[in-house]
């Protein structure tokens, strides 16, 4: 049987209409400009109806993103290569697909529009690996795990999912660390052997005995490695020639721009060089997208999380021309051929990390702009945004006085958490420890009296003032019945010096959310929650992972979900 293929030329050639690319897709234009049934979110009111095939009639005020592009000539397609599974995207999704696929015994081709990996930051928050055994740490167990995600998210996110992930995620990360060799710390304070290049790092252990996550206002599991010195690049990368030892090819500098066609199912896509060419790569098993999140493409962030405009993103991972990877591909091309947005609402990684070089975000005192305490501080960074998103100036200052070396053994285990010192030639930050030189030279003012500091603040004296004593007088207590913060974390400020640190609006690292895929392969599905046969979806392309917030809960779970999603995904795919 022919394959049809490029989205474009008459009937007969390997090549088919724009309007035959339409049908297949399962969708029918009804306006000029031809828009697509089945592509935008199903809350938007804009759709008439929004199961497969069905017309879908929209404002020309809908955005860009959701109307296919022309097809592409056949004269353009300077090559045809053949494969069974083609992986588009090579960060750690793509990488673990890839690998998975190929040891699936699968002919595999992976495309990535940098001009390397694309990777970035250290941590893994797996569970019940054999390193997490080797170092002692308790056996979690998944249900009270995928629960504690679950509360911080509303259950809006795909608990099968999770579930998944909390099976699997220990052995894949054991998997995944296979191919290279590195040294195991066994606590969060110890150096690594003199001759070590690479070694892994498990953050907040051992921890205080006191410490249980299960009775936390901001739960955090303990369980997050961290690769260092240099993150887990080095890992990216035995994984990838693990793979392509195996006969996996990589092609970079290469942009996916539209996913094939044949009746149903999904049979390639077309990619172009950086220097323009087009290539169709058929693939007869699966294409699998592991494009990344969506955070980069302004169109696509005001439209599915509006609430999030005045946030600049942070990525720094770029593509063979210089320009952010992180566009929402997948998220487009699954749309063109039929696949479904979830419902939403998606998740900003928009975790409020303090100052970390002092002590992040543990729970001091804070005040807005206008000197008044606003929230519980013992919650997570993430919860602390959120707060802070709604203040003057999206500022606070977390307010400390002399005697926080002591208090720190009190504060939780969680992200951007420091629950101790370290002598200041030992401290070399990004850790969960600080020292006393760190604290004294990232602090935003210090100051011998607390009405001092308040003036070096420029909050209002009297206000300002009026808070700090309810503060003190409440943790003379040992009660907060103003927002309820725990007692142990209470602590009057009382003895001088006093110090702040100023508190300003984070960043956004990824936006999460992202297509509906079957739990059980990662098969994209369409509005109907059928699945399109030969197209899979992972990583921060796929949904049902995290909605509403991105949750803390597991700390590196992001990229531990990615590494075990990508592994279904090219195994599902292989087998096709």
């Amino acid at each position: 049987m022919k394959t049809k293929n490029v989205l474009g030329k008459k009937e007969g050639d390997n090549l088919i209409s724009r309007r035959g690319f339409l049908e297949l897709a399962g969708i029918s234009t009804v306006m000029a400009g031809g828009t697509l049934a089945g592509c935008a979110p199903q809350q938007s009111s804009e759709l008439a109806d929004t199961s497969a095939g069905s017309s879908v009639s929209q404002s020309p005020s809908s955005p860009s993103f959701l109307v296919a592009p022309d097809p592409i000539d056949e004269a353009e397609i300077a090559e045809v290569i053949e494969t069974e599974v083609l992986v588009i995207g090579a960060g750690i999704t793509g990488i673990s697909a890839a690998r998975s696929a190929v040891e699936s015994g699968a002919k595999v081709v992976v495309v990535e529009k940098g001009e390397s990996y694309g990777v970035r930051s250290s941590k893994y928050g797996a569970i019940n690996s054999s390193i997490h055994k080797q170092l002692g740490q308790p056996e979690l167990q998944k249900a009270e795990v995928v629960n504690a995600l679950q509360r911080q998210m509303n259950y809006r996110a795909d608990s099968q999912l999770l579930n998944y992930w909390a099976d699997h995620s220990g052995e894949d990360f054991d998997w995944w660390c296979e191919p290279v060799e590195f040294a195991v710390l066994e606590n969060n304070t110890d150096q690594p052997p003199v001759d070590a290049k690479l070694w892994l790092k498990p953050t907040h252990w051992p921890h205080d005995a006191s410490y249980d996550w299960r009775s936390e206002s901001a739960p955090c599991v303990i369980g997050e490695l961290a690769f260092c010195p240099d993150g887990h690049l080095p890992v990216c990368e035995a994984n990838a020639k693990v793979a392509q030892d195996l006969g996996a090819e990589f092609i970079f500098s290469t942009f996916a721009r539209q996913l094939l066609k044949d009746e149903d199912r999904v049979t390639g896509a077309i990619v172009q060089a950086q220097d323009g060419t087009y290539s169709q790569i058929n693939a007869s098993k699966g294409v699998i997208l592991c494009c990344g999140d969506l955070s980069g493409d302004s169109e696509m962030r005001d439209y599915y999380l509006p609430w999030a405009a005045d946030y600049q993103t942070r990525f720094t991972n770029v593509d063979c021309n210089g320009d952010p990877t992180n566009t929402g591909d997948g998220h487009k091309m699954g749309m063109w051929v039929g696949a479904v947005m979830e419902d939403g609402p998606l998740a900003p990684m928009t975790h409020n990390v303090g100052v970390p070089p002092a002590v992040g975000v543990d729970p001091f005192l804070l005040l807005n702009l206008d000197g008044e305490r606003f929230v519980n501080e013992d919650v997570s960074g993430q919860d602390i945004e959120n707060a802070l998103s709604r203040q003057k100036g999206h500022t606070a200052f977390q307010i400390i006085d002399s005697q926080w070396t002591e208090q720190l053994e009190a504060m939780p285990c969680g992200m951007a958490n420091m629950t101790g010192v370290v002598p200041d030639d030992q401290y070399t930050g990004g850790g969960e420890k600080t020292s006393v030189k760190s604290f004294e030279e990232n602090a935003t003012f210090k100051a011998d009296t607390i009405e001092e500091l308040i003036e070096m603040m420029g909050l209002p004296v009297e206000t300002a003032k009026a808070s700090i004593e309810r503060y003190n007088e409440l943790a003379r207590q040992g009660v907060d019945t103003d927002f309820g913060k725990k007692s142990t974390r209470l602590f009057a400020l009382e003895k001088g010096p006093y110090y702040a640190f100023q508190f300003n609006q984070a960043l956004i690292l990824v936006v999460m959310g992202g297509l509906v895929v079957d739990h059980n392969n990662c098969q994209a599905l369409d509005s109907e929650r059928n699945p399109i046969p030969g197209l899979y979806v992972a990583g921060n392309t796929m949904g049902g992972r995290f909605l509403v917030d991105y949750p803390t809960v597991v700390q590196g779970i992001s990229h531990s979900s990615c590494m075990t999603f990508g592994r279904l995904a090219g195994a599902s795919a292989a087998k096709a």
